[in-house]
């Protein structure tokens, strides 16, 4: 009995995975925020490039309407000048940008909310987060 032989069998899997990240940080989806920091009231930050990547073997669907939502406690502070767009094929991105204009002093935060066919992140959320001053 020095050798043993016997037969595998298995199933591949094709699914999509999604990963939004700003510049080069991974926004994890869920857990982490973007800090846009401190903006005058009555102005603007500057508008900051998002990147939504497909890591993985089949087609990323966004499907919002709008593809990136902007909800939670202060919306109205957020803008998306750009949407993303759909499909992002396997090892491709797309970008979105967002604008920051608080209308009053103190913290602003919101949540970012991307629909999309990843079965384990939909939809992909994180909190975007500024100060009005």
């Amino acid at each position: 009995e020095s050798t043993y032989t016997f037969g595998l069998t298995g199933t591949g899997i094709v699914a999509p995975e999604i990963n939004v990240k700003q510049g080069v940080n991974d926004l994890q989806s869920g857990t982490n925020s973007y800090d846009f920091g401190s903006v005058f009231a009555g102005s603007s930050s500057s508008v900051l490039t998002f990147t939504v990547e497909n890591l993985g073997n089949a087609a990323l669907i966004l499907s919002g309407t709008p593809i990136v939502a902007i909800g939670g406690t202060n919306p109205s502070m957020y803008t998306v000048v750009s949407q993303p767009e759909s499909p992002v094929l396997p090892s491709s991105y797309t970008t979105f940008t967002i604008i920051f204009s608080p209308t009053g002093n103190g913290n602003k935060p919101a949540t970012v909310s991307i629909a999309n066919n990843d079965a384990d992140e939909n939809p992909y959320t994180f909190e975007v987060k500024g100060r009005g001053t």
